[in-house]
């Protein structure tokens, strides 16, 4: 092991670059307000765990924590709606054109609840800092495949227009895959 840590000391010493790509320093919570937000910046950060889940929120002059649901929660609700998403994209093999009709409108039908209720599961907590700010997600396991961007903003009225065009978009994309 002193081997190891000599030889790193050493790669360090001889090549920082490469050393900083091969061996990042994590930012700490001043470095990130300062480098990575700004007024208009919401960083947003999940942790998914068995018995709670947790969300950090980080902007240029606040940070947050709160309480999620535990991970399986989240991740069957982020399924559900990934589900619904790609419904559409989705071959069922001997179904009809009439049964995959059916099968879209019913999903469609579902999407808005199934979005709602997952935004204010994981934006819930944050819905009044959220205002016109740029989000930056950094995800944690399922949450890796939902883009947040289809997601309503919670205590919206209704599922607005906006965020119907913003599902659409996301109901194009064909490279997502959740695993179960």
């Amino acid at each position: 092991m002193t081997q190891l840590l000599a030889i790193e000391a050493d790669l360090k010493a001889r090549s920082p670059r490469y050393a900083a790509l091969t061996q990042p320093t994590p930012l700490g919570l001043a470095e990130i307000q300062t480098a990575v937000t700004d007024d208009a910046t919401l960083l947003l950060e999940y942790s998914l765990g068995e018995e709670r889940s947790y969300l950090w929120a980080v902007t240029a002059t606040s940070f947050s924590s709160y309480e999620l649901p535990p991970r399986a929660t989240i991740e069957a609700a982020a399924r559900r709606c990934y589900e619904l998403l790609t419904a559409r994209n989705r071959f069922v093999k001997f179904e009809t054109a009439d049964e995959k009709r059916e099968r879209v409108r019913q999903a469609d039908a579902e999407y808005p609840n199934a979005a709602t209720a997952l935004s204010n599961m994981l934006l819930g907590p944050v819905a009044a800092q959220l205002g016109q700010k740029r989000l930056l997600v950094v995800p944690d396991g399922a949450l890796e495949y939902l883009p947040f961007a289809a997601l309503a903003v919670p205590g919206q009225a209704s599922y607005s227009e906006s965020t119907r065009t913003r599902a659409a978009k996301c109901r194009s994309c064909r490279s997502w895959s959740i695993t179960k």
